[in-house]
């Protein structure tokens, strides 16, 4: 299928078969979080990943956390995207030295591109955060394509979340839990507004 087909094909899925993922259709997944593209490309994130495959115990502890979502419950696979917060782009943060090592001219080129717009981000953590919502969109279309669906969640205790993955919330915060599985049901229909309601062409 094309790209609009599949983004057409791609719904939140409510509800998950009982199927298991396999190691590979987890990977792909994973990888499909990994190529997505960040600002700066320091890649200022980290997934945990949760397999009912491998570590089923996890399953009914993240429902709770995810406000008894039946998506959580049911699913075969979770991620959860987690971002850097603030103290980690200082420019002595051993983060900051190890992604700009990457690039040519490595730590002293990399500030000197980087500081200038840094100084003009109102809130790094909501900034840091919103790059999440690029991997999860990222992941989820990926998953649809090989038969997979999933649901993007905000709704979630951070702080429960963060003490069953045992995550230190002064470091990373939780940008999003999604759950992916094999779908109950089909989907019921795409609601969108039409283009000319969205667009304003000047």
């Amino acid at each position: 299928m094309n790209y609009n087909e599949l983004l057409l094909k791609r719904f939140a899925c409510k509800s998950y078969s009982s199927q298991l993922l396999t190691k590979e259709e987890e990977l792909s997944i994973l990888e499909y979080g990994r190529l997505t593209p960040s600002s700066f490309g320091l890649e200022a994130w980290h997934i945990y990943s949760l397999s009912k495959r491998t570590s089923p115990e996890f399953f009914d502890k993240m429902f709770t956390c995810c406000f008894n979502q039946y998506s959580v419950k049911s699913a075969a696979f979770i991620t959860v995207l987690t971002y850097f917060k603030e103290a980690s782009f200082k420019s002595d943060s051993d983060f900051i030295k190890s992604r700009a090592e990457r690039f040519d001219g490595g730590l002293k080129a990399f500030e000197e591109d980087f500081r200038g717009f840094y100084s003009l981000i109102p809130d790094v953590n909501s900034w840091s955060k919103a790059q999440t919502y690029l991997m999860g969109m990222n992941m989820a279309t990926g998953a649809s394509s090989i038969g997979i669906e999933s649901c993007i969640l905000e709704g979630f205790n951070e702080e429960a979340v963060a003490k069953v993955l045992n995550l230190d919330l002064s470091q990373e915060g939780i940008g999003l839990v999604i759950p992916f599985g094999y779908p109950l049901d089909g989907q019921k229909g795409k609601l969108r507004i039409k283009l000319e309601e969205l667009v304003t062409q000047l």
